[in-house]
């Protein structure tokens, strides 16, 4: 099940073959870590061209990075989850091609079972 949304802000220049890279790394230590299928893993990027960092210096920008799991892992897992997700994280902005000040930030969260829907639908 594992979605992760990275958010990030316009100011923020990394391409899409550096992001594809990420997510499929952040795919796999998912899979060794939390014990969870490569083929659930999903990801995507949102970028904000609208935002204000701190005081709105467009040289300020941010990064969040969301991993959303199913219930079932212990605190201190979901807690190494959080620590090596945002080591990849601060490791992928290293890549930006822009000097800015970027906040980098990571939220792992659990989904209410009774509030989720899940059906595969087309293909093979």
């Amino acid at each position: 099940m594992p979605v992760c949304r990275l958010e990030l802000t316009d100011n923020i220049s990394l391409s899409k073959p550096t992001l594809q890279k990420f997510f499929v790394e952040l795919h796999q230590m998912m899979v060794e870590l939390i014990d969870t299928s490569l083929e659930s893993c999903k990801s995507y990027v949102s970028v904000a061209g609208t935002h204000c960092t701190a005081d709105g210096n467009p040289r300020h920008g941010f990064a969040m990075l969301g991993i959303q799991i199913l219930p079932g892992r212990d605190h201190d897992l979901q807690a190494k989850l959080k620590n090596r997700a945002g080591e990849m994280l601060v490791e992928l902005l290293n890549q930006a091609e822009i000097d800015i000040r970027i906040q980098a930030r990571v939220l792992i969260t659990e989904v209410d079972l009774a509030l989720y829907y899940m059906a595969d639908v087309g293909g093979k």
